[in-house]
């Protein structure tokens, strides 16, 4: 049995019957000692959330036509009034010089 499918023993019969494994010795990750059983099993299932997301393969999202391209946009540019709030908006930070500078 592997280390992923002890885990998930652990996981579904509860760790008061089975005790979450210790990571293999293979990743250089060593389990801290000083957590209970209950902290032991998310951990070792974080690190396995962690190594599975990290191995998989990117594939390509299937065509299904839902989607399409956003019209082109027609309005005229902001201009006058609206174009300078517009543009502090953009531009502006939210706090003083004095605190952007220290």
């Amino acid at each position: 049995m592997t280390w992923l499918d002890e885990l998930r023993t652990a996981a579904l019969v509860g760790t008061g019957r089975h005790d979450a494994p210790p990571p293999p010795a293979e990743l250089g990750f060593r389990a801290p000692e000083d957590l209970g059983r209950e902290e032991s099993m998310l951990d070792q299932a974080a690190l396995a959330d962690v190594m599975t997301r990290a191995t998989r393969t990117a594939s390509a999202a299937p065509d299904t036509g839902l989607f399409s391209p956003a019209p082109v946009d027609t309005e005229p540019q902001a201009d006058g009034e609206a174009a300078r709030l517009l543009e502090l908006l953009l531009t502006q930070p939210p706090v003083g010089l004095e605190l952007r500078t220290s």
